[in-house]
């Protein structure tokens, strides 16, 4: 078994182990609360600020299949458990609907023509697709 970095074995799982800009937290709860979810958040920031553990966790919220509109995600259903190992392990093969982008990778007209061609299809499930 492969043995996983700090950096993975202790990032939150959930909104609520989420620890930093409580701004953009409270920002976030509410966003996800509203009957209408926002269709794009655009998170950005210098290095080590969360972005990507935010994103990761937003992803889980918009995936998940019970989620609370208090508690958030159940943590439970098929996509909440996919999530959990996706931010543990940095491995998404079992759940297609989800594509990290790291923009200093891919920072091509290649990759974006990519990402738009993707985003324009329907999702596997019909569900949300997170980039």
């Amino acid at each position: 078994m492969e043995e996983i970095g700090f950096h993975r074995k202790y990032r939150p799982k959930t909104l609520t182990e989420y620890i930093g800009n409580e701004r953009l937290k409270k920002s976030v709860f509410n966003a996800i609360r509203s009957e209408v979810k926002p269709q794009v958040i655009l998170l950005k920031g210098p290095a080590g600020t969360g972005k990507t553990s935010m994103a990761r966790l937003l992803a889980k919220e918009y995936l998940c299949e019970n989620r609370d509109t208090e508690a958030g995600a159940c943590n439970s259903c098929y996509f909440c458990q996919a999530m959990n190992d996706f931010i543990e392990s940095g491995r998404n093969d079992i759940i297609p609907n989800v594509r990290e982008v790291d923009i200093t990778d891919s920072n091509k007209k290649q990759d974006i023509d990519e990402i738009l061609t993707e985003a324009s299809s329907m999702s596997f499930d019909g569900n949300w697709r997170v980039y």
